[in-house]
């Protein structure tokens, strides 16, 4: 028998490794039982190496796709739930070497780990954990790892280039404009690069002479009118492939405005400290969270919209499908999907009237962190 899978299937190590990564005592007592009743089990041996295999060839996301769904089958849950233990010793490892604080180590590892294990059990009455957890492994076991630091977690990965940012050297103003060539449906929101793009609006932008472009507004969207802009006052601060910081909603975030401010200036530092050389000076992100969609589905007061109006915005028009955050379950069926918070509730009388929730990005540059929590 391999060692890592007889490891896994280890009572000790795993008891460890779940306390170390915050299990509570009944999830940590069911999972030393169903080891203890599958651990002779061949199947689970093939499943365990398998799955290992598949991991070291590449922790890319696209040579995980298919991996058995976890619902259906409770072995299948459990090798998932092993597995994620197994990345944790993985993280804890990795980190170390990379000499990251180990509270910081725990923090991330209790995130990534723990929080799905959790769910799944809250969700499905066993232990376990869905497959797609292991998407993108690269972002914990590479060279400038996730790391959560408060309310989220935080990734070195290049700009998308869903805009170009323009600072005023007079005011420190910011100003966004589409890039060059992107097309936008009629309300002034971003197309896709798979979406039909016929009828649309295809933006343009000059850098000649005189900066000469299509501004995004406030609430993200692209405005008709072309704006110029004097270069001698403008210069550009951010385009597709600078350094950013890609900021990550965990599933238990607290988004009030001074823990994201505080979030954000842990990011910061911790990034200046152990990665100088990166030379990010925006955040940035794409999630449910900023579409302003949520203005038609709940009220203010709102931690969610607060945080929209702190952070600038640039709307897509496809259709965001993050239900599973949202809903807690990989697959989305309005029949049976839960109503148990204020926001199932509304974003379901949204879409039962047809209408289709965006996609949303957003920036936020270092220097307006301070003044986040006040603005």
């Amino acid at each position: 028998m391999d060692q890592t899978v007889e490891k896994l299937l280890n009572i000790d190590n795993c008891r460890e490794l779940a306390q170390f990564c915050g299990l509570p005592e009944p999830i940590q007592s069911a999972l030393r039982a169903a080891i203890t009743s599958h651990r002779d089990n061949v199947q689970i041996h093939q499943l365990l190496q398998n799955c290992l295999d598949n991991i070291d060839q590449s922790r890319k996301s696209h040579a995980l796709i298919g991996w058995p769904d976890a619902e259906s089958n409770p072995l299948h849950a459990l090798v998932y739930c092993l597995l994620l233990l197994d990345l944790a010793g993985r993280m804890r490892c990795h980190y170390r070497q990379l000499r990251i604080d180990p509270g910081i180590t725990r923090q991330t590892v209790m995130a990534k780990v723990a929080t799905p294990i959790k769910q799944f059990w809250e969700t499905n009455g066993v232990i376990g954990a869905r497959s797609d957890v292991f998407n993108y492994l690269d972002w914990y076991l590479g060279p400038m790892p996730n790391v959560r630091l408060g309310t989220f977690s935080y990734e070195a990965r290049p700009w998308g280039g869903f805009a170009r940012v323009f600072k005023s050297r007079k005011s420190g103003q910011l100003k966004l404009l589409a890039e060059h060539g992107d097309y936008f449906d009629e309300d002034g929101r971003r197309m896709q690069s798979d979406m039909d793009c016929t009828g649309c609006f295809c933006a343009t932008l000059d850098l000649n002479d005189v900066i000469r472009g299509y501004p995004i507004c406030p609430q993200g969207l692209r405005t008709n009118q072309i704006q110029e802009l004097d270069p001698d006052e403008w210069r550009m601060v951010l385009q597709k492939g600078d350094p950013v910081l890609q900021m990550h909603i965990p599933f238990d975030t607290n988004l009030s405005l001074s823990a994201c401010r505080e979030s954000f200036l842990a990011a910061i530092n911790f990034y200046q400290n152990h990665f100088p050389e990166y030379g990010a000076t925006f955040f940035a992100c794409g999630s449910w969270i900023h579409s302003p969609d949520l203005r038609k589905i709940i009220s203010p007061p709102s931690n969610l919209l607060k945080l929209q109006d702190a952070v600038y915005l640039m709307q897509n028009a496809a259709d965001c499908q993050s239900y599973k955050y949202i809903f807690g379950f990989s697959e989305f069926h309005p029949q049976t999907a839960p109503r148990s918070t204020r926001l199932q509730r509304g974003l379901l009388n949204y879409l039962e009237q047809e209408n289709i929730f965006h996609k949303c990005a957003m920036i936020l540059p270092f220097s307006e962190v301070e003044g986040l929590a006040v603005r």
